[in-house]
């Protein structure tokens, strides 16, 4: 196996946005690349467009499967890939030319498991690259620094748990001796609940500062999904994160933090439910916001408005 890099992008119904992604991928001043477009049952064309980059560009290949979601796609990507070294796509986002230069560079030079940078919040209105407020080891560092620049989020929100901003060294990306694999029964989150296994295997990690990455939010995107039982999955996949630290062991520490994130995603579906007047969802995503209270308050000392936010919603009654 050389020192390539296999890019898997996952692809649904983007036939607009695709060709920028595509293009800013084959043109990667690092050369040494798998493209590995995985069109989960697209209907819009956009698998023909894949196809047509694979015809121009002889690393590209293209996977055609029945709709199974995005997390089905990035295992049958996964599955199909050779290199030494993994990277993540979003179909409707696009890279600095630079990137996997960068990232292969440090890679090289440090033996490291895992490499990240920088990215921009890119909108309809225009982009911003997402800045720490706190500083990021210039040097190399390991799990438990990781842990706490993903989740303690406010110190450090242009380190984040969403992989498309990462390079993984194979190696790491395994789980009881088999090739580690997206939950494909959650739709929403499966990724985070990939990110933190294959954390949990790094030992050796760097930070490049650079936003490299264009992370596009889309209205019509998952993370924008009025579907309450497909929101909710993301409240699911924390509950998951937490019992996987708390199962084996690993950065128990870091469980506060989860917890709050997973209140938080709580209240975000429970304002949704407000919304479309659901009670049941409601009164779910409340009784998880009472069990995690206590540590939301202590995890937020500094953040008043959003506790009064907390209790609102927490004793809100439709």
């Amino acid at each position: 196996m050389d020192e390539k890099i296999s890019v898997i992008i996952p692809i649904y119904n983007t036939a607009e946005y695709l060709p920028k992604c595509l293009d800013s991928v084959c043109g990667q001043t690092f050369k040494n690349l798998e493209i590995i477009c995985v069109d989960d049952g697209s209907t819009d064309g956009s698998g023909d467009i894949a196809e047509r980059y694979a015809h121009k560009d002889t690393r590209v290949q293209v996977i055609h499967k029945a709709n199974g979601g995005e997390s089905s796609a990035r295992n049958v990507g996964l599955q199909s890939s050779a290199g030494e070294y993994v990277a993540f796509v979003d179909c409707d986002d696009w890279l600095e030319p630079e990137m996997y230069a960068a990232m292969m560079s440090a890679m090289r030079q440090n033996q490291l498991d895992m490499a990240a940078c920088g990215y921009y919040w890119e909108t309809d209105e225009g982009g911003k690259p997402i800045e720490n407020s706190h500083p990021v080891s210039k040097e190399i560092f390991g799990r438990k620094e990781l842990f706490e620049y993903v989740y303690i989020r406010d110190r450090y929100r242009g380190v984040t748990s969403w992989i498309w901003c990462k390079l993984f060294h194979r190696n790491i990306l395994n789980e009881d001796g088999k090739l580690l694999a997206f939950d494909e029964k959650l739709r929403f989150g499966a990724d985070l609940v990939f990110f933190i296994k294959a954390a949990s295997n790094a030992r050796r990690v760097c930070y490049l500062q650079t936003p490299f990455y264009h992370y596009y939010q889309r209205a019509s995107s998952t993370a924008h999904t009025k579907d309450l039982q497909v929101a909710f999955d993301i409240v699911t996949a924390y509950q998951r994160m937490i019992d996987y630290l708390g199962e084996e062991q690993i950065e128990i520490q870091m469980i506060p933090w989860l917890q709050r994130f997973q209140g938080y995603r709580a209240s975000l579906v429970a304002e949704q439910a407000i919304g479309q007047k659901d009670m049941e969802m409601l009164q779910k995503c409340q009784k998880i916001m009472r069990e995690l209270e206590p540590v939301y308050k202590r995890t937020n000392v500094e953040y008043p408005e959003r506790l009064q936010r907390y209790a609102r919603l927490m004793d809100y009654q439709l």
